[in-house]
């Protein structure tokens, strides 16, 4: 263990070292702003600080009471661990899911996105100047045939997965067929609920922040804005201040601007047919724009848009949108918000806002989500087991549920 760790020290001090170099690279090519791709590299360095102070004490035998016999559970590594990882966060996502495992003494086989091959090669350079040499860490470019031959190899023991739904569900059906151990973070629609006795600034502020970071291409972006009657339209029109007053749209290695171009024309494309499909169904677009300013062509820039009266079964209402798209809904009770915000096929995060935190503490029980937050917004942290339900996925990551979730939780039972 000692040497992993000497290890991921030297990959800590690297990530301080080239921050500059990787957020840039990570910005040119998914279109993040410069500012969040700074963020995102110095947070993988403080995953590697968190891992290294706690893993020893994670890993401690777990002593328990069994009719007076010595009894514990132990946590082993199981071997090498596939882990397949998106293009929204080319950093953090697979420092999140492989650095714990890692620690442990799994091995990891990492299939990056193909939509960042620069960020894939600086993280491979990166892992093989600080040590890694051994066969730990391995970067697989190889497409999706070869990755189920990949994961169904015997000597792979494990699959991590973090993307969507439907991708999720064809990698968690060939893990099933041959008996691998899989942790599976996939898409979400989180609902943010706001109650009348809300701090409704306290709210505006933190829905703003939670639906624009990364472009609004986050699973645990705020997607479904769930606010009571008494306060809605207070709600709203504060919103639409906020985005008009702080949305700054252009390119995105600007340290000025807080919102770039979406990943590719493909995610552009799709969150316009959704949108437009929700207009369809009879939605109304309180704020923004299907069309891109003529200064920021060519591009795939989407600016905000503010959707009402967003109606059931729509695509608002009951799909994943990737983008800076505020979904509002209105509702008459707390009771009413938890039925909406369970009406849904996805259960990642949710947030909910109250004056009463107690309130909010017995509507949260209720949502049937794998991360909830109160008067504040979701957030991925290394000090917070992080995962879904539903078509939200299965499994957890980060903190010591994310240390041990693919490990060989071994029971020892010693007869005196």
């Amino acid at each position: 263990m000692e040497e992993r760790f000497e290890k991921m020290t030297n990959v800590h001090a690297l990530l301080g070292q080239r921050c500059p170099e990787y957020a840039k690279i990570m910005t040119q090519e998914m279109g993040k702003p410069i500012k969040q791709s700074e963020g995102e590299i110095m947070k993988c360095a403080a995953h590697i600080e968190y891992t290294i102070a706690h893993t020893k004490h994670f890993l401690e035998d777990q002593m328990l009471e069994n009719d007076g016999k010595r009894s514990f559970v132990t946590h082993d590594a199981i071997g090498p661990i596939m882990d397949i990882v998106p293009w929204n966060f080319p950093f953090w996502m697979p420092f999140k899911s492989m650095i714990p495992p890692l620690a442990l003494g799994n091995p990891i086989l990492l299939k990056p996105a193909p939509m960042c091959p620069l960020t894939t090669a600086a993280m491979e350079d990166l892992f093989e100047d600080a040590g890694f040499t051994d066969g730990e860490f391995q970067v697989l470019y190889i497409d999706n045939e070869m990755s189920e031959k990949v994961l169904s190899d015997k000597r792979v023991r494990g699959v991590k997965f973090t993307g969507s739904t439907r991708g999720g569900k064809e990698v968690a059906a060939i893990a099933g067929r041959n008996m691998k151990q899989g942790c599976f973070e996939l898409g979400g629609s989180d609902p943010f609920i706001v109650l009348e006795d809300s701090d409704i600034q306290l709210a505006v502020d933190k829905g703003y922040v939670s639906r624009m970071v990364n472009n609004g291409q986050a699973c645990i972006n705020a997607k479904r804005f769930i606010v009571h009657e008494e306060i809605y339209e207070r709600f709203r029109d504060a919103l639409i201040e906020k985005i008009k007053a702080e949305t700054k749209m252009g390119d995105p290695l600007d340290p000025e601007m807080n919102l770039g171009p979406l990943a590719d024309q493909k995610q552009a494309a799709t969150l316009r047919e959704q949108v437009q499909r929700s207009l369809d169904k009879g939605a109304e677009m309180t704020y923004g724009s299907l069309e891109v300013p003529n200064d920021l062509h060519p591009g795939n820039y989407f600016g905000p848009i503010v959707l009402e009266n967003i109606q059931p079964g729509s695509a608002a209402d009951c799909e994943e949108l990737f983008g800076p798209v505020f979904s509002l809904f209105k509702v008459y009770s707390s009771q009413q918000a938890i039925d909406l915000a369970n009406n849904s096929d996805y259960g990642l995060g949710a947030a909910v806002f109250s004056g009463d935190v107690a309130r909010a503490e017995r509507v949260a029980r209720k949502l049937d989500a794998g991360m909830i937050y109160i008067n504040d917004f979701v957030q991925s942290q290394s000090n917070v087991p992080s995962g879904g339900t539903k078509d939200s996925g299965y499994g957890r990551e980060c903190h010591f549920e994310g240390l041990v979730d693919l490990s060989n939780s071994k029971s020892i039972v010693v007869n005196p």
